[in-house]
């Protein structure tokens, strides 16, 4: 047997593991972004948007839980000395987290590292059950009442 063909077996050896390894994590029929198309927290419409993140075995939240767009600051306005209820009615709808997910079987539960309640971090998760028909996933909350149906972007 030549050098040239040792190699050769060695390195379609190496590459054959390589591709039929099983990698850290699974890649899941979550994996993408997903553009909030519909939702309801409580039976109250959110027509707000939203984006859901899932990569890997991490994944990135940002939704407006409102039924309309949050209000705008002046151009001129002074947001150092914004009062309280006006800072209530821009920050309360927003849900913004990122961490680790899991799934078993048709649910997700997706533990925070970050969120912008800082109750949520420590210890806190989201779990949900899903159906994904096409590049259309729907998620119903398991422990709280929300829906939301969300179309693939990428």
């Amino acid at each position: 047997m030549t050098r040239s063909f040792h190699h050769f077996i060695v390195a379609t050896f190496v590459l054959g593991m390589a591709i039929s390894a099983t990698p850290a994590f699974a890649q899941s029929e979550l994996e993408g972004v997903w553009e909030v198309t519909h939702a309801t927290f409580e039976s109250e419409e959110a027509t707000e948007p939203g984006l859901y993140i899932f990569h890997g075995e991490y994944y990135s939240v940002l939704h407006v839980w409102a039924g309309e767009p949050r209000p705008l600051y002046g151009e001129d306005e002074d947001r150092d000395n914004v009062d309280f209820e006006r800072l209530r009615s821009v920050v309360l709808p927003v849900e913004g987290n990122s961490g680790k997910f899991e799934v078993d079987g048709s649910t997700v539960t997706m533990s925070p590292v970050v969120a912008i309640s800082p109750n949520f971090m420590s210890g806190g998760s989201n779990t949900y059950t899903f159906t994904i028909s096409g590049d259309e996933l729907s998620l119903k909350g398991v422990d709280f009442e929300a829906e939301l149906t969300l179309q693939r972007l990428h």
